[in-house]
C-alpha cells in the first residue's frame, strides 16, 4: 500500500469567513468549547473569592520586596503591573499571572493551570489560521509562541547558591575542593523557577469597582487576546472598508463603536508588525455603564435605596479574564518565515513595539505622566508637517496609527 503524505496543515479551526472578519477587522467573537467555558466559570469563581477577601488580606499579593514575612506576592518592583495583586481605588482590582504561577492566592493555580494550557493552544490553532490567511508555513508561529503554550508547576524556591568559601591557606587539593564545590550545589536550595524567567504572556482576572474601571481606545501589545467578560463594557471599532477617493472634500462619518461578544478574540501590535501589517490590532475600549456610574455617584438618591437586581441599579460588579499570547523575548525571530528578510533580536522587536505605550493599568497619576511623555513624542515627530491640512483619507490612517497601546489594557 503506497505511503499517504500527512496534510501540509492542521485543519481550519475558524470558518473562512470569521477568518476573514478577524483579519480585517481585528476581532471575532468565540464560542468556547464546553470544557473551556467550564474553566472559565471555575477560574472566575475562584477569583471572586480572592476579591471578597478583606483589602489587607489581598495586598499580601502585590509584587514588591522587602514586605515583610507575611509577604505573598511576587518578587519584582513594587510600580509593576505584570505581575500580582493591583488596585486602583474607585476604578478596579486585578490579579495577574504569568508562566511561573507562583505567589498565587490558595485554588487559583489549580483553576488557572488547565485553563493556560488550553487558551493558549486555542489562539495558537487561530494563529495558524492567520498563517495560512497570510500564505506562510503552518510552523511559522512555533518559536514565537512555544514559550508560553504550557504553564509551569507552580512551584517556587528562593535561590541560593551560595557556596563554602576556600580561605587562603586551607588544606586539601583541587580535586576536593571540586568535591565540596559540587556537594553544595546540591545540598543549596535550587530553583524550579523564577518569575522573572517567565515569558511576556499573561492571565489576568479583573473585577470592576461599579461605575469605575473605563479605558480609553486604544490596542494590545502581543499576537493575539482572549476576553471573556461578564458584564457589558468591552466595545470594538471595526476597520472602515476602502473608500474611493472623494473629490468633495467632505469628511468621513466616525465608524461607530460596537459592543463586544461576551467572548472575544482580537489581534494585538505584535502580530500587526509580523505580519508586515497586514493584520490590523483591534481597536478596543471600556465603557461604563451609565446607570452603573450614576447608582456609584450618587449613593444617597432614590437610586440607592431601589434593591439589587432592579433595571437601574446593576445586580454585580463587571469582571472578566483575558488572556494575552505576546511573543517570545528570547532569541532571534526569523523574519523570513513570516514574509520578511533576515531576523531580529526578539526581545529588541518586543520592546520596540512598547515603548512609549501608555499603560492603561496604571494609576491615574501613572498614566498622566506617560501619556505627557507620549504626547511630546507625537509633537516632536510630527513639527514638519504641523501645518498640513490632512484629508479625510489621511485622518482616518492617522486615527488608526496613532490610538493608544496599552501593554494589556483594562480590557475586561
Amino acid at each position: 500500500m503506497a505511503d499517504i503524505e500527512p496534510p501540509p496543515c492542521p485543519p481550519p479551526l475558524l470558518p473562512p469567513e470569521s477568518l476573514h472578519h478577524l483579519c480585517t477587522h481585528g476581532y471575532l467573537g468565540l464560542n468556547l468549547p464546553q470544557h473551556l467555558e467550564s474553566q472559565y466559570d471555575h477560574l472566575l469563581a475562584t477569583a471572586d473569592a480572592f476579591f471578597a477577601l478583606p483589602a489587607e488580606t489581598k495586598k499580601l499579593y502585590r509584587p514588591g520586596t522587602g514586605l515583610g514575612p507575611e509577604h505573598r506576592g511576587p518578587p519584582s518592583s513594587a510600580t509593576s503591573t505584570e505581575r500580582g495583586y493591583t488596585h486602583i481605588d474607585g476604578e478596579k482590582e486585578y490579579l495577574t499571572l504569568r508562566k511561573s504561577l507562583t505567589h498565587l492566592p490558595p485554588g487559583i493555580y489549580d483553576a488557572a493551570a488547565p485553563l493556560w494550557h488550553d487558551t493558549a493552544h486555542l489562539l495558537y490553532r487561530i494563529l495558524s489560521d492567520i498563517g495560512v490567511y497570510l500564505g506562510l508555513e503552518p510552523t511559522a508561529w512555533d518559536s514565537v509562541v512555544a514559550d508560553s503554550l504550557e504553564p509551569s508547576d507552580g512551584v517556587y524556591e528562593e535561590e541560593d547558591i551560595r557556596r563554602p568559601e576556600i580561605k587562603e591557606g586551607d588544606q586539601g587539593t583541587l580535586k576536593d575542593n571540586v568535591k565540596d564545590n559540587e556537594h553544595s550545589k546540591t545540598s543549596c536550595k535550587r530553583r524550579r523557577t523564577h518569575p522573572r524567567d517567565d515569558p511576556s504572556t499573561l492571565l489576568r482576572l479583573f473585577r470592576y469597582e461599579p461605575g469605575g474601571g473605563g479605558a480609553e481606545q486604544h490596542r494590545d501589545l502581543g499576537l493575539l487576546t482572549l476576553c471573556v467578560c461578564w458584564g457589558k463594557g468591552l466595545q470594538v471599532r471595526p476597520r472602515r472598508p476602502p473608500q474611493p477617493v472623494a473629490g468633495s472634500g467632505e469628511s468621513l462619518p466616525p465608524v461607530p463603536w460596537l459592543d463586544a461578544p461576551r467572548v472575544t478574540v482580537m489581534t494585538g501590535d505584535a502580530l500587526h508588525v509580523l505580519s508586515s501589517y497586514r493584520i490590523p490590532s483591534a481597536q478596543h475600549r471600556v465603557v461604563v455603564d451609565a446607570k452603573d456610574a450614576a447608582h456609584a455617584a450618587a449613593p444617597d438618591t432614590d437610586t440607592a435605596n431601589e434593591p439589587r437586581g432592579s433595571d437601574s441599579v446593576p445586580t454585580e460588579s463587571r469582571r472578566s479574564i483575558v488572556f494575552a499570547l505576546r511573543p517570545t523575548t528570547v532569541g532571534d525571530i526569523d523574519l523570513a518565515a513570516f514574509g520578511g528578510s533576515g531576523s531580529i533580536e526578539a526581545r529588541e522587536l518586543f520592546y520596540n513595539i512598547r515603548r512609549l505605550r501608555v499603560n492603561i493599568n496604571a494609576n491615574k497619576e501613572t498614566r498622566a505622566a506617560m501619556r505627557a511623555e507620549y504626547d511630546k513624542s507625537r509633537a516632536n515627530g510630527r513639527q514638519r508637517d504641523a501645518d498640513a491640512e490632512p484629508s479625510p483619507e489621511k485622518e482616518e490612517s492617522k486615527d488608526y496609527e496613532d490610538t493608544m497601546v496599552g501593554e494589556l489594557v483594562g480590557v475586561a
